[in-house]
């Protein structure tokens, strides 16, 4: 009888089941790509578990990842879950301050990262703080306890911790509550599904009443070589109007190309020839909206934009507040 999906962590077993395939995940080491396969997939998640389990993390334990896309991560994801630990996945973006406020407030016993360069960022965070026990890399690092180590442990414990993880994943339910932190606005449904609807605060009203989502413009322009960023504002304006970041190594090359010479960035968005070309690709963009939403004015900015630097939130979203407060300044 084919078993029902009722956590996230049954998705993999009811997908071995069904449809079962190859390369279910797939990622690059040493520039070679590796396939998972349902089972290894499966096998993998339940490793985690044990292996976990096995080191004496218990059920609600937090487990907190720092890392970028791999496959890897979906096997601590569900690894973690189904033992009924909690897992704390952090965006690999964020600054110091950021990690030093997560780690301290979300109590977590653990922390696998992806990488040496996130290791060494968070290292010096994590040994100040009392509950952390251990830190695990996905990526092999000299002296770090390493991931690829709790799935050894999982598979020479698996006899003694099966019987343990099956009662644990029983006792599971559905209806078990999730925290979501997202800075989304959605709607429940059924009392059990969120949809989410929209980014928090983001539409705004031109003087004439027209409304503007700025996200889907924004995308327009990043679609050109010559942005890197864009934020279109307007609220209670005319028109709608765009701070530009632009691709400065790009920009860099064109000028060579063409022959534009410039001190730095600050004279180079200055020079007639470089505005004249973004107001081109701006028309080009403009050509595809609607009236309203159009660019009618733009202005270019030498700052680069990025979450390190504060602009972008770690998930590369804008911080609007922040971005016109700094344009009311300057």
């Amino acid at each position: 009888m084919m078993m029902a999906v009722k956590r996230t962590f049954d998705l993999v077993q009811w997908t071995h089941e069904k449809y079962p395939r190859p390369d279910m995940f797939c990622g690059k080491q040493d520039n070679t790509w590796i396939k998972y396969s349902t089972e290894d997939t499966r096998n993998n998640i339940n490793w985690v578990s044990y292996g976990l389990m096995s080191m004496g993390f218990k059920r609600g334990d937090k487990i907190a990842t720092i890392t970028g896309n791999k496959p890897e991560w979906n096997f601590a994801d569900m690894g973690i879950a189904q033992a009924g630990m909690i897992h704390v996945p952090i965006y690999p973006t964020i600054g110091t301050d950021e990690y030093t406020f997560i780690l301290n407030h979300s109590d977590v016993k653990a922390i696998i990262v992806g990488n040496k360069s996130i290791f060494n960022k968070v290292s010096p965070i994590a040994e100040k703080i009392k509950g952390i026990s251990a830190i695990f890399s996905f990526d092999p690092i000299d002296t770090v306890r390493s991931f690829s180590e709790i799935i050894e442990e999982g598979k020479r414990s698996q006899e003694k911790y099966k019987t343990e993880l099956e009662e644990i994943k029983e006792s599971i339910k559905p209806e078990d509550l999730v925290t979501i932190i997202t800075g989304d606005i959605g709607i429940m449904e059924d009392n059990k599904f969120l949809r989410i609807t929209d980014r928090k605060k983001e539409i705004f009203k031109l003087s004439a009443g027209k409304y503007i989502a700025p996200q889907p413009i924004e995308n327009r322009l990043k679609e050109s070589f010559f942005i890197e960023q864009a934020m279109v504002i307007g609220e209670n304006e005319k028109f709608a109007s765009a701070l530009i970041s632009p691709n400065f190594s790009y920009l860099h090359d064109w000028c060579s190309l063409h022959k534009i010479q410039f001190r730095d960035n600050a004279e180079l968005i200055e020079i007639p020839e470089v505005i004249y070309r973004f107001s081109r690709e701006i028309k080009e963009i403009n050509s595809t909206m609607g009236e309203h939403e159009q660019i009618k004015r733009f202005r270019l900015v030498t700052e680069e934009w990025s979450s390190q630097s504060g602009e972008l939130s770690p998930t590369l979203k804008l911080k609007r507040n922040l971005l016109q407060s700094t344009i009311r300044t300057s």
